[in-house]
């Protein structure tokens, strides 16, 4: 298991290589240079690689060690009683128990050393954390002091003097003229690399852009778009790859082999860096797209923007190539303190320049500040997030110049320089998410046109598909090593143990396949069983509706429990902790608890159906649906009223649909003393058969109900198909009795008094004032 890092020989066996590793974790931290925290990088790389190597191989051997424990198992307990056992049984336990002693042995010594290289890889990382944080906030001399200013202009003065000499060495020297050629071979290189490159790119973007401006397909001009994009990274990469063959040229014939493949090889990350920043500008402030523009300026706004992002693209690359030079300690440290200071002082100043033209960005209320501050109208349909990045950015560029002027130059041009990356990277995330977007769209209205409801859920897929890609990135810009992403996304792959319980990456994902699947197969159940099976029988929509959603929950609880049955995960450990939530949560949702067991009851027995009509409290209604936990009524004003399903359990409701759609309405009508009771009688019955809704069977009736103070109370009773009616049928009866009493003139008595006097006095009828 001994392993070769990146770099110089690795320990003859493992046992060297955790001894060394212990020894660096041990010793005394009082060593911060580059040099060392480059020693223990590499260190920290083979001490990994030999815990995976040692995880592997215990794996293995744990998998045969499980089959060799089930095979002995297979033979049963061993007996209590000697000799009642056969020969040939006991003979083949003991051979297979002396394999498993003899298989067993490189497991555990697997496992101790896969522990051991663990445990001393935290330990490594945590003794380089602390290293370059120590770096990252040592204190330097300020950029203020003259002094600083003097001494490097003293260190690069020697350092060019140095490289002048050496190069004059070379041009003069035993290989002058494979150096002079060399020196025409880069000039030729530069000048095609660069001139003509330069060329032939402005002319086929040129082309490309009159293209998409006379294209009146979004589709054709979506796709002239990614052409000039890929047109113009494949010549600047080219131009950039010729330029630095050219430079590498130059360096091979005065330097070391390792030094200049090093400086071409980061020559070439910080081109590629100006590069993109080449391209994310007008990618993002000059799209022919509006989509796709994530911040909408005006066009002159928007080409100073394109230019702001290109210089701190020049920015980060000098910051990659300088930051090699000082890991080498090409350059002194007044030289680097003053450098880095510079570097701060120019970014932090575009970074200003940046956030005072978005502060003149169109806003999502339709409107954008002008220079002179005036509205102009917009349209804009897109969240409004620049104005707290701006806000950001201009608290980060204050830290970032208070720091560089103070003397910590090194926390300043971390700081500064991992902002400008980290809003390049969010902004690359968020162009290639509206460019994903675009292109569904114009899918969607095309032709696929049929799979559209499918289409519009890709963007979030590919939202969170990038989201998780950028994260890792951030996470490195801001000074996480990739080894520890490495472990980290390791550690999500082989499981996080909680107690007793291992959870891993693959089990997550598994239970949510499993559930996903078993959820859409119960949503299919329960169609299948709305539309097809159902309708067979002789079920009212009530019956039916309380069925298909007993068997959505079903299905949602056994598509839960399959899930986890199939990811092989075992809580019994942590049974405990789940009776402890449950008492807690049911004291804390009692209220949903009792509506849902009372929602679960109502389906069962059904004292309520959907469509009943009933009266709750103060309401009435039809119920119209009965869901998990409340009921929704629909009133006759047509409103709906949500009841929770405890008060239809509890409380007394009244349902006029229970014993079937046929229900009684009453009508009551007064008439005079003087009236004919029996003709009042017939009439009333006659009005009620002849309205359509009234049932024949059973037959009308009238009763008297009883003597009033003025009139006689008479109530006509019948019976209507569907109780829902009655109101209008009620009405209805109201109307014509109105009419016919009149017609018949039968008096509807009003209340009467009869006064009488009982003193002597003679009244004069015809009253004197």
């Amino acid at each position: 298991m001994a392993s070769s890092g990146a770099t110089g020989a690795a320990p003859a066996s493992p046992a060297a290589l955790l001894q060394q590793a212990q020894q660096a974790v041990s010793a005394p931290l009082d060593n911060f240079s580059l040099d060392e925290i480059h020693r223990l990088t590499q260190l920290r790389e083979r001490v990994a690689h030999l815990r995976d190597l040692a995880g592997q191989k215990a794996d293995a051997g744990t998998l045969e060690t499980r089959i060799l424990q089930a095979q002995i198992a297979a033979f049963g307990p061993i007996p209590a009683i000697a000799r009642s056992e056969p020969a040939a049984v006991t003979a083949r336990r003991q051979a297979l128990d002396h394999v498993l002693s003899a298989r067993i042995g490189p497991v555990l010594a697997a496992r101790e050393t896969a522990a051991a290289a663990s445990t001393l890889v935290r330990e490594l990382d945590a003794r380089l954390r602390r290293m370059r944080h120590h770096r990252l906030f040592s204190y330097n001399d300020s950029p203020l002091d003259p002094r600083v200013w003097v001494s490097a202009v003293t260190s690069i003065s020697q350092r060019a003097s140095e490289a002048g000499q050496i190069y004059a060495a070379a041009w003069h020297g035993p290989n002058a003229k494979a150096v002079r050629r060399q020196a025409i071979e880069a000039a030729v290189l530069i000048v095609l690399g660069t001139v003509i490159g330069a060329w032939l790119l402005r002319m086929l973007i040129a082309l490309i852009d009159r293209r998409i401006a006379a294209s009146p397909s979004p589709p054709k001009r979506l796709l002239y778009n990614l052409l000039r994009d890929v047109v113009g990274a494949v010549l600047l990469t080219v131009a950039i790859l010729a330029t630095w063959v050219a430079v590498a040229l130059i360096l091979e014939s005065v330097m070391p082999q390792a030094v200049w493949v090093e400086l071409t090889r980061t020559l070439i990350i910080s081109s590629l860096v100006a590069m993109i920043a080449g391209w994310l500008g007008p990618s993002i402030l000059l799209s022919p797209f509006p989509e796709l523009r994530i911040v909408r300026l005006d066009d002159a706004d928007a080409h100073r923007g394109r230019t702001i992002i290109l210089l701190l693209g020049i920015v980060v690359a000098l910051e990659t190539l300088f930051s090699l030079l000082e890991e080498r300690a090409w350059t002194g440290s007044a030289f680097a303190n003053l450098v880095s200071a510079t570097i701060v002082l120019g970014g932090g100043w575009l970074l200003l320049q940046l956030t005072a033209l978005f502060r003149r960005r169109h806003r999502p209320d339709g409107s954008a500040a002008n220079a002179d501050g005036a509205a102009v109208p917009a349209q804009v349909d897109t969240l409004d997030f620049v104005g707290p990045i701006n806000r950001v950015i201009r608290v980060v560029v204050f830290i970032s110049v208070a720091a560089a002027l103070l003397g910590f130059v090194m926390l300043a041009r971390s700081v500064l320089v991992s902002t400008i990356v980290s809003l390049a990277v969010i902004a690359i995330a968020v162009y290639l998410q509206s460019s994903i977007r675009l292109v569904l769209t114009l899918l969607a209205q095309g032709p696929l046109n049929r799979y559209r409801g499918v289409i519009h859920l890709l963007p979030i897929l590919s939202g969170l598909v990038l989201t998780l890609l950028t994260l890792p990135l951030l996470a490195v810009i801001w000074g996480y090593q990739s080894t520890e992403i490495v472990d980290a996304l390791g550690a999500l792959r082989t499981g996080i143990s909680i107690g007793d319980v291992k959870f891993s990456a693959g089990d997550v994902l598994t239970f949510g396949i499993v559930f996903l699947v078993g959820y859409i197969a119960t949503r299919w159940v329960q169609r299948i069983l709305r539309a097809s099976v159902l309708p067979q029988f002789a079920l009212d929509i009530g019956a039916r509706s309380a069925l298909v959603t007993i068997a959505g929950y079903v299905g949602i609880v056994l598509a839960a429990i399959v899930a986890i049955a199939t990811t092989g995960l075992d809580f019994s450990s942590l049974a405990f902790v789940f009776g402890a939530l449950s008492v807690g949560l049911g004291f804390g949702l009692q209220s949903v608890v009792e509506n849902f067991t009372s929602g679960v009851i109502l389906l069962l027995e059904r004292p309520v159906r959907e469509g009943d009509s009933i009266e709750v409290g103060d309401h009435s209604g039809v119920v119209r649906k009965i869901s998990v936990r409340s009921t929704r009524l629909e009133t006759a004003d047509r409103h709906y009223i949500i009841i929770p399903n405890s008060q239809l359990i509890t409380g007394a409701v009244k349902n006029l649909s229970l014993g079937g759609e046929v229900g009684r309405i009453s009508v009551p009508a007064s008439v005079g003393y003087a009236s004919d009771l029996d003709a009042t009688r017939a009439l009333l019955i006659e009005i009620a058969k002849a309205h359509k809704l009234v049932l024949r069977k059973p037959a009308p009736f009238v009763t008297l109900d009883g003597f009033g103070d003025s009139a006689i109370e008479l109530n006509l009773f019948c019976f209507v198909a569907d109780v829902t009616t009655g109101a209008g049928v009620q009405s209805d009866l109201r109307f014509t009795i109105a009419g016919r009493f009149k017609e018949q003139g039968i008096e509807i008595p009003f209340p009467q008094r009869d006064i009488r006097f009982r003193n002597d006095l003679a009244i004069n009828s015809q009253g004197k004032d």
